[in-house]
């Protein structure tokens, strides 16, 4: 295959960053300095705070436990968990111990649920609860390689059902106490775990949908993942280290939040988790800097402002009217003047200004990504003054591909490549993308490795797309049906 034109990230949009491992990111963060406030955990309406140097240690006492339990490096750990800090202590326990996660979707049916965890080899298992765990009450017997179970959270004196009679289970409590009398006794072991892992080992594998067949494990290394989040972030011009405020409620199964969360780690971002029912009130209480979502919520606010609209009468009316008419007419990349722009400022100091406190009234700009955003939307936003930074990629892509930047952001695109990546179309317009990003194959099916990544190392996404004459890409079409983010 020759490829066409070869896309590249344009000067002074960010730097490429390679060599590191995923742990190295947590570090960094900490040398730099604590965060009092990193992971903030959903408790009774409000959050309980961990700091960075907290997390650190509890993930060292998780990964110390985990090995204590007789595990070894490359070995598989499944994730059976809600999307919050005990996920993140999970995670990064694993990752420091040298071990292979493997997350495991929550609203996958067992069927789907017991070929990830048996085509993964795991030797052990999270799972957040006891809810969670009697899910799996159909799977568990029929994993018999899954030696071990570790339950987040339970009561001390929970007694774990009869169907796990032959399997050890563990409280994460007791994993920790394990892990932090070998932290006591043995000076330098945590040292001695980092220096055993390399930035192409292999991090986590993760299973797209199935929609296609049976759900094909997307082996990522520790590169794959750091050089992603941290190429991708020094994109972000605006984005101010150690202050910088997060919503967290994308599933962290899914790479696009997992990505970011390494990323808000590494830069003191405070992360506050919850779900997208309880979306709006955390939005109100935590009054976000920045987050990432994708098109369906950002559907549902305007949707709001719509029916807004409708129930108005009288001056009311005819102003909200007025200010969406303003904020239709709204092209992102160019700059308002005249008359027009003093209108948009009347309107931000009357209307556009409480569309931004739905949000919490901070945002600076917000990613999106997981699906396509109606251009319309992405303007409308704008002239009411919340940047959204559309990005495009996949599970196999780590995932960010391309994304728009602060100051170089156009509607209907997915952006221009990160820096370190190549992109371009073959003839038949499909995306061809090349470089760190692209992941190290498919688990245990070599087959379907090469049939989307060629001799010259190109990725072939299955989706269709074309360039403007700025450069920035467009998605036209899918190919096929791959899993996107």
């Amino acid at each position: 295959m020759m490829p066409g034109r070869i896309h590249t990230a344009p000067p002074q949009t960010g730097t490429a960053v390679l060599g590191k491992t995923l742990p190295s990111l947590l570090y960094d963060a900490c040398r730099r300095a604590d965060n009092p406030r990193a992971l903030n955990q959903p408790r009774g309406g409000t959050w309980e705070a961990v700091s960075l140097h907290d997390f650190r240690r509890q993930a060292e006492e998780t990964a110390l436990g985990l090995r204590d339990l007789g595990l070894a490096q490359g070995d598989r750990v499944a994730l059976f968990m809600e999307s919050d800090a005990l996920f993140c202590v999970a995670d990064m326990g694993c990752l420091i111990a040298g071990l292979v996660d493997v997350p495991v979707y929550l609203t996958h049916g067992a069927e789907s649920i017991r070929f990830v965890i048996q085509h993964a080899g795991a030797k052990a298992l999270f799972v957040s609860n006891l809810a969670r765990l009697e899910e799996l009450r159909d799977v568990l017997p029929e994993t018999p390689e899954v030696c071990t179970v570790i339950v987040a959270e339970a009561p001390g004196e929970a007694a774990w059902p009869g169907w796990l009679a032959d399997r050890q289970v563990l409280r994460l409590d007791e994993v920790r106490v394990r892990g932090r009398q070998r932290l006591e006794s043995e000076p330098g072991v945590i040292d001695g775990l980092l220096e055993k892992i390399d930035p192409h080992d292999l991090a986590t594998i993760i299973y797209t949908s199935g929609t296609t067949g049976q759900p094909k494990g997307v082996m990522l290394s520790h590169e794959n993942i750091s050089y992603n989040t941290l190429t991708s972030f020094s994109g972000l011009s605006a984005y101010a280290t150690d202050e910088e405020v997060s919503v967290s409620f994308l599933p962290l199964t899914h790479v696009f939040a997992r990505t970011l969360h390494y990323g808000f780690i590494y830069h003191g971002t405070r992360i506050y988790f919850t779900t997208p029912e309880e979306l709006a009130e955390a939005f109100a209480k935590v009054r976000p800097t920045f987050f990432a979502t994708v098109p369906r919520v950002l559907e549902k606010v305007y949707a709001r402002v719509l029916e807004k609209a409708t129930a108005l009468t009288g001056v009311k009316k005819k102003l909200l009217n007025w200010a969406l008419d303003l904020a239709h007419r709204y092209e992102l990349g160019r700059e308002p003047t005249g008359l027009y722009k003093l209108q948009l400022a009347l309107a931000d100091r009357l209307v556009f200004g409480k569309w931004r406190e739905a949000l919490g009234g901070n945002v600076k700009y917000l990613i999106c990504g997981g699906a396509a955003l109606d251009a319309r939307l992405a303007n409308v936003f704008a002239a009411a003054g919340v940047r959204i930074l559309q990005g495009y990629g996949l599970t196999e892509t780590s995932p960010v591909i391309t994304f728009n930047r602060p100051g170089r952001n156009r509607a209907g695109t997915v952006g221009e490549p990160i820096p370190g990546v190549e992109v371009t179309l073959a003839e038949d317009g499909e995306i061809l993308t090349r470089g760190p990003h692209v992941m190290m194959g498919y688990y245990d099916d070599e087959e379907k490795t090469a049939e989307v990544i060629d001799e010259a190392g190109w990725f072939h996404t299955g989706d269709v797309g074309a360039f403007t004459d700025e450069g920035f890409l467009r998605i036209t079409d899918r190919k096929k049906d791959l899993f996107k983010l």
